[in-house]
């Protein structure tokens, strides 16, 4: 019920540079769907491990996801739904990792990690998600600060990291998918949104994300 209507959109964006990100980025972000609702992930590996937010995923052992189909707009239907485990969590970094059951085509690349070191303010940065069940919409914005060991509370659970404070917009349902950086490379996983101001968008940084992967544990 919950993909009843939705469509990958037709994306414009402002640029050349920006234009290829997403066509290079785009086949690698799945939607994730849950009987609670919709949030975003990314793609880390050719056998089909997916990078999510935990408060996508929190209270379930099995989700669905979906590969963005080949042309834009195409309608998404239930058949295109695809079973994955959730195989490793951190409530606390507000991170999990996932595993198709089936793996992806071989012309789904993964995603490739950034040096959150080489993050600066100013930085342009984009995101790619699927905001209030708007699919495969592109953002676009900078860098606004670097906030080290950030407190926040999602859901009522709290959470504490290194985050990437942006005005990149973003809302529901991109929970989980791709801040990039301008050569389309993964520098934090879009968390959250202030709800005491405006453009104040929040993405846990990939330093904490490769923390979390390396780590050989579930973490609970």
């Amino acid at each position: 019920a919950a993909l009843m209507g939705l469509r990958a959109d037709t994306t414009t964006v402002r640029g050349g540079a920006e234009s290829a990100i997403y066509r290079k980025i785009a086949p690698s972000v799945v939607l994730v769907v849950t009987d609670k609702g919709l949030g975003s992930g990314s793609l880390i590996s050719e056998d089909g491990q997916i990078l999510t937010n935990y408060h996508v995923i929190a209270g379930f052992d099995q989700v669905n996801v979906i590969l963005k189909p080949e042309k834009e707009g195409d309608k998404l239907t239930p058949a295109q739904a695809i079973a994955a485990d959730v195989i490793k969590v951190d409530p606390a970094t507000d991170l999990a990792l996932l595993k198709m059951r089936t793996a992806p085509p071989t012309d789904r690349i993964p995603v490739t990690f950034g040096d959150f070191a080489k993050v600066t303010v100013g930085d342009d940065v984009n995101a790619i998600g699927h905001p209030e069940g708007e699919v495969w919409t592109f953002t676009k914005g900078y860098v606004s600060q670097i906030r080290r060991d950030y407190k926040w509370k999602v859901d009522g659970i709290e959470h504490q990291a290194d985050v990437i404070q942006t005005q990149t917009p973003i809302n529901p349902g991109n929970s989980g998918g791709p801040l990039l950086d301008s050569k389309g490379a993964l520098i934090g996983v879009n968390s959250f949104v202030s709800t005491e101001g405006q453009n104040l968008s929040y993405a846990v940084g990939v330093d904490v994300v490769q923390a979390f992967i390396k780590n050989p544990a579930r973490v609970t």
